[in-house]
């Protein structure tokens, strides 16, 4: 398949000749015509699936599908492509020697010179290994039950449809007696083989089979069961203690018997009323087998959802932040319409397991800090709910967007390190999950019921929908669309500076411009609580004239280059480009070089390119900004003729902490050298990130660990 651009010199045709010879040898591409069937695919694709070009060349693409693959999934595949709309997903296939792969595919229909679809393109890349992986991670090892990890996944899960149906969900937590002590006296191969023995019984127990089994580490096991009474709970617990006094296990340093006894905790809770988010049950279930063994072990503690109402307390003593009494005192009291924020830690029971209770206090102290010192108002209050959630509550509608965005594009889109010291001596990347719901009745419920939504569907983050809610954001929308129109009418769009760095030397080599606004108090106001708005507007283009009018001023007084960011519609707006030509013709472009958004919005990239042969001839560079965020990079990078890519920041931020996210970037960076294109790591937060990659090579470095977005007089580039 050889992409040809009349519009270009022969040196950039040869040019292309050599990077389809690149796509060919290493990118996993096929096309088909409008029935499916196989009409080009790269050489690194039949090498990946077994086959020769004989075999495939005219067979239709369900060569290589999976028998497992429903045929729903498939039907709603082709009904996404066959309405010219591009088709994002997971897919089992297997390879001609029948072995089962996994694949995340892009799917985009092709058209013709005439605009007449052809046929389609796929783009694939290998995640076997990440959906092993994925498999593997649920399981216990020793006793072959689900892990710790997959019950947060399960309890949440469940607890969501409990809720959703009304119905009740039971937990037991068993712990092996005197285990520890079990390991010391008989070593610990004959304490794996104790945990395997538990386990296989808790298998055959009659009423298992339609249950949820988990070992969670130690001699610790669950099971989660669903609609249960508090009496069935505490039948199910006798037989199960029952079962494992007849195994007549021998335990000499048991303090209860000579032989492996168990200490059950349990709750049974009723979803049709009240209010319970993840931790309840848990809490519940856990303070009961504490009780369990403080009363002399080889004892049952099961209770129903009442005894979460004894000891009540305001503020928690760890945080001395306010806690869920104080929060329902605080919503029952609600004047006007307020909205919360649910925040939950993720992977908590692991660190838990893993790191120990003093940690774990440390943590969760550090955490409620941070908090404070984003959610800082008279209107914000923040409580502590459970072992690893809080709350956000903001009374004053004025704020709500103000504090969502802030949720949406700082807490939540970063993996926030925690640098307490810790056995590993390594720092602790924390990620939450945040349900939110806006109004003044059940708004607690409301959020919660987000929160499970968002556990469910794999989201960062869910909004309780309902008429209120889109009113309300409807609402902010128009204020923060005003604040931006008012600073455009007063001059007030400014450029900040963030610097960037080579990866060699670590000197700066070239600054950029980023926008800001100034509102009528004075405060700078980021992009985040704007841009997007901004671009929705039909003024987005003056707004970029009057911000690229202030970086050329700066550019003219400095020797330094700089780079500004371009939207596609920026790129190949005629008004546009004819103003920054008029400034190129002026002051010269030697020292400029335009960031394009890489994104889905590119539909024309003989426009694009005509726009980069310009503005090149005044001595211009191009880069293509977020990189790597989207599935057609390859197929659109051969388009153009660009000097850098900026790997977008959320593969930066993970490459310490996803081999299968580092394999794809040293992919995408070898492309890049082979193709004479530099490479620019965005999110470089930090010596561990930055020391990653330029362990992987790339060319030049910006981040926070570099120097943060400031005013151009902060870095001297104005007197």
């Amino acid at each position: 398949m050889l992409i040809k651009n009349t519009d270009l010199p022969i040196i950039d045709y040869v040019s292309l000749i050599k990077i389809n010879e690149i796509t060919n040898k290493h990118v996993h591409l096929s096309c088909s015509d409008l029935d499916g069937n196989i009409t080009y695919i790269t050489d690194a694709y039949l090498q990946f699936t077994g086959y020769t070009r004989e075999e495939v060349m005219g067979k239709n693409h369900s060569l290589f599908k999976h028998p497992n693959v429903d045929n729903d999934f498939i039907k709603n595949l082709w009904k996404t492509i066959t309405q010219d709309k591009v088709w994002v997903g997971e897919l089992e296939n297997i390879n001609k020697a029948g072995v089962s792969h996994w694949v995340k595919t892009m799917i985009e229909p092709l058209f013709d010179a005439n605009g007449l679809k052809v046929g389609y393109c796929s783009i694939r890349e290998d995640i076997s290994d990440r959906k092993s992986l994925e498999e593997f991670s649920k399981i216990d090892i020793i006793s072959q039950l689900y892990n710790r990890r997959h019950f947060n996944e399960i309890y949440n899960q469940e607890l969501f449809f409990a809720k959703e149906n009304q119905s009740s969900l039971g937990l037991l937590l068993c712990d092996i007696d005197s285990f520890e002590a079990f390991n010391l006296s008989y070593g610990y191969q004959q304490g794996d083989m104790l945990l395997f023995s538990l386990a296989n019984v808790l298998r055959k127990l009659p009423f298992m089979k339609k249950h949820f089994l988990f070992r969670l580490g130690g001699g610790e096991f669950a099971i989660l069961i669903k609609e249960i009474d508090t009496e069935e709970l505490n039948t199910y617990a006798k037989i199960l203690q029952e079962s494992i006094y007849t195994l007549q296990i021998p335990h000499v340093s048991n303090i209860v018997s000579n032989i492996v006894t168990l200490s059950i905790g349990g709750a049974s809770v009723c979803l049709d009323h009240g209010i319970y988010v993840y931790s309840d049950i848990y809490n519940i279930a856990d303070k009961n087998l504490f009780l369990a063994k403080k009363s002399g072990r080889n004892t049952i503690k099961v209770t129903s959802h009442l005894a979460k109402l004894s000891e009540p307390n305001e503020i928690d003593p760890t945080t001395q932040l306010p806690t869920r009494l104080k929060l329902n005192h605080d919503l029952n009291n609600l004047e006007k319409e307020a909205m919360l924020i649910l925040l939950y830690i993720n992977d908590f029971s692991h660190y838990h397991e893993h790191y120990g209770n003093e940690f774990i206090d440390k943590l969760l102290v550090q955490k409620a800090k941070v908090l404070r010192q984003h959610f800082i108002s008279e209107d914000v209050s923040i409580y502590r709910l459970n072992i690893n959630e809080f709350a956000i509550l903001v009374t004053h509608e004025s704020k709500f967007r103000y504090f969502f965005s802030l949720l949406e594009h700082s807490i939540l889109t970063s993996r926030i390190c925690c640098d307490i010291d810790n056995p590993d001596s390594q720092e602790v990347a924390i990620s939450y999950t945040a349900g939110i719901a806006y109004g003044k009745e059940q708004i607690l419920r409301k959020a919660n019921h987000a929160l499970q939504k968002a556990f469910i569907s794999t989201k960062n983050f869910c909004i309780y929908e309902e008429n209120l809610t889109q009113n309300k954001v409807k609402k902010d929308h128009i204020r923060q669309l005003n604040i931006y129109k008012k600073a455009l009418e007063d001059g007030n769009i400014i450029p900040y500076f963030q610097p960037v760095i080579d990866a060699k030397t670590e000197k700066i080599v070239k600054y950029e411009a980023l926008a800001r606004i100034i509102d009528t108090e004075g405060n700078i106001v980021p992009p985040y609580l704007f841009l997007d708005i901004a671009k929705e507007d039909k003024t987005f283009e003056n707004f970029t004239r009057q911000l690229l009018q202030k970086v050329f001023a700066i550019v003219s007084k400095n020797e330094m280059e700089f780079s500004v960011n371009l939207t596609y519609e920026n790129a190949t707006s005629p008004e546009l480009i004819a103003y920054i030509k008029n400034r190129l013709d002026k002051y010269g472009g030697e020292k400029i070089t335009f960031e394009i958004i890489e994104s889905e919005e590119i539909v024309d990239y003989p426009k694009l390119n005509r726009f980069i042969k310009e503005v090149k001839n005044y001595g211009c560079k191009i880069a293509i900004d977020d990189f790597g965020s989207g599935y057609s990079n390859f197929t659109n990078l051969i388009k153009l003729d660009i000097d850098y890519i900026k790997i977008d920041g959320t593969i930066i931020e993970k490459l310490h902490l996803d081999k299968n996210v580092e394999s794809m970037t040293k992919s995408l960076i070898s492309f890049a050298k082979e193709t004479g294109i530099q490479t620019i790591a965005e999110y470089v937060s930090s010596e561990e990130i930055a020391n990653k990659v330029k362990e992987l090579n790339v060319d030049l470095l910006q981040g926070f660990y570099y120097g943060k977005p400031l005013d151009p007089s902060a870095y001297k580039l104005i007197v």
